[in-house]
């Protein structure tokens, strides 16, 4: 898709009936119940509906009448599926009773969808004032009532591209995250991800296996991209008057791993060696996220903390001096 193409899409107003009852089925909220947009961006493009209006029985008639063959899906007779079975039994029955009801239901789904328009601008109001980076400040999300409080968790789960947890997740997430003793630290899981409280900070993140405690082989010093096994990759870049000196990189044996405990770092401007536990709570590192920052040895000595330290002895010196900068790109 290209900017300004349009793609077109021959969903139709029984289509957006059986969209929205499947959703009221699910106990969706107004974002599901919009049912399907008229409009939306695709890519760089956009995407189009323009039969949302128009019934099934009209687009056969017309297609039947200029003599417009199609191909019929056998799937769709198979009352297995949800839709399927709404399609040749629920709605039919419903439409006997209520013969105007793919219209009317099509007009419950607009108004979901404005109503889901203001309750975005209400949100918007306030979201940037509570998301600090990618996770939520819990002091100022409990100053809103509870209802901003559970459209905020969901639009910042979406944002994180996460699937929705259902809405006793939600409840749960907003309880406990926002609620639970200072002196604890919820942890909640669903298939799809994990949130975790820390310092008065709500974190999402995957649910991810545990990270491999093994140390790999050494790294050559000609590489520039060091895949870590279900946490991501090292991106390296040569730069001048940055990171660890080429000359050290090209001269030592480079090996990456883990923490191990009592790792300790020479940082420059500060007095003696810093343990890597003392560094962490410093800088505000959650918990969960310490052992799965890459530790860089040259000559099993430790030379850099992922992208956030590096040991004094292996900076490159001057401007003029070409280092290797080192980037934890996560999974």
């Amino acid at each position: 898709m290209e900017p300004e193409d349009v793609l077109l899409l021959a969903q139709h107003q029984d289509d957006q009936a059986e969209t929205f009852l499947l959703q009221l089925f699910r106990g969706a909220g107004p974002r599901g119940l919009s049912a399907m947009p008229l409009r939306t961006s695709f890519q760089e493009g956009h995407l189009l509906r323009p039969f949302l209006g128009v019934s099934r029985e009209d687009i056969v008639k017309v297609g039947s009448a200029l003599g417009i063959p199609w191909i019929e899906d056998l799937s769709n007779q198979d009352t297995r599926y949800d839709r399927n079975l709404i399609r040749r039994d629920i709605l039919p029955l419903i439409q006997q009773r209520w013969p105007a009801v793919g219209s009317v239901i099509a007009r419950s789904a607009q108004h979901m969808a404005e109503t889901e328009q203001l309750l975005d601008e209400a949100i918007e109001d306030h979201y940037p004032w509570i998301l600090d980076d990618r996770s939520l400040q819990v002091e100022r999300l409990k100053r809103l009532a509870p209802t901003l409080q559970r459209a905020i968790v969901r639009r910042w789960i979406r944002s994180q591209g996460f699937r929705l947890p259902s809405t006793k997740m939600v409840e749960r997430i907003c309880s406990e995250g926002l609620y639970a003793a200072p002196d604890r630290n919820p942890d909640i899981v669903w298939p799809e991800g994990r949130i975790r409280r820390y310092r008065g900070q709500l974190f999402l993140h995957p649910v991810h296996p545990a990270i491999p405690t093994m140390s790999p082989p050494p790294i050559p010093s000609t590489s520039r991209l060091i895949p870590l096994e279900k946490n991501g990759c090292l991106v390296l870049t040569e730069t001048y008057g940055e990171g660890i000196a080429l000359s050290d990189w090209n001269t030592h044996t480079v090996n990456v791993h883990y923490r191990r405990g009592g790792e300790k770092i020479k940082l420059k401007g500060r007095q003696g060696h810093q343990e890597l536990r003392k560094l962490f709570q410093e800088e505000g590192v959650p918990p969960w996220e310490r052992n799965t920052i890459p530790l860089i040895f040259l000559n099993d000595k430790l030379a850099a903390v992922g992208d956030l330290w590096m040991d004094e002895s292996f900076s490159a010196e001057s401007k003029s001096s070409i280092g290797i900068k080192i980037e934890h790109r996560k999974p």
